[in-house]
């Protein structure tokens, strides 16, 4: 026995590998599922939070927005006016027709979770008219310095800008200079005091 068992060594090798080797593709398929399951609950959470914002936020006035703290607000405006562009037949069509003052919250938001990247993040990855409401939108909430940064790169990646080009070095400074300005919470701040105007009219 202990004579056969040694003439083919190789086979007990061979059951120990394949062995470890199912460990391992268990070990892989049960992190794959964790991720999977991980990814579906995130996914679920961010579509009962967007119903709350859509409901919650959806007619609501400027003495109910008085109380909603500044980062729900912009969000709630603007899943309001995302839940109207998706219903749509026409969604391009649907946001051009929207207030200004809504395309510009909506715009404005975009802004700032962009810009959690670069200030140039969002203008490299976003279009008109979002980018262009976005820096006017800048300029109504009376952000004078973060508007100073947010229009020239604008300029850069304005495409129908002739008489400026991308210049990666112009770039990384107008980013630092951004980056060491740029206060969110005033900003949001701004933002919600404008919303608050808008509704009152």
């Amino acid at each position: 026995m202990l004579e056969s068992l040694m003439q083919y060594w190789y086979m007990w090798v061979l059951l120990a590998v394949l062995i470890v080797i199912m460990f391992w593709a268990g070990g892989k398929a049960s992190k794959a599922v964790r991720r999977k399951n991980e990814i579906l609950r995130k996914q679920e959470e961010e579509i009962k939070r967007y119903k709350y914002l859509v409901d919650k936020y959806s007619g609501i006035t400027a003495s109910q927005a008085e109380n909603e703290t500044p980062g729900e607000l912009a969000e709630g405006i603007t899943a309001v006016l995302q839940k109207q562009i998706e219903r749509a037949v026409h969604p391009e069509e649907e946001f051009n027709n929207a207030e200004e003052w809504r395309r510009t919250v909506y715009s404005l938001y975009y802004f700032l979770e962009d810009t959690e990247t670069s200030l140039s993040f969002f203008f490299k990855n976003n279009g008109e008219p979002v980018t262009g409401l976005a820096v006017n939108g800048i300029k109504e909430i009376d952000e004078s310095a973060v508007y100073g940064n947010a229009s020239r790169m604008y300029a850069m990646y304005d495409e129908n800008n002739e008489s400026v080009s991308i210049d990666n070095d112009r770039i990384n400074e107008i980013n630092s200079r951004f980056k060491e300005i740029f206060n969110k919470e005033k900003f949001l701040l701004s933002l919600k005091n404008y919303i608050i105007s808008n509704l009152q009219n």
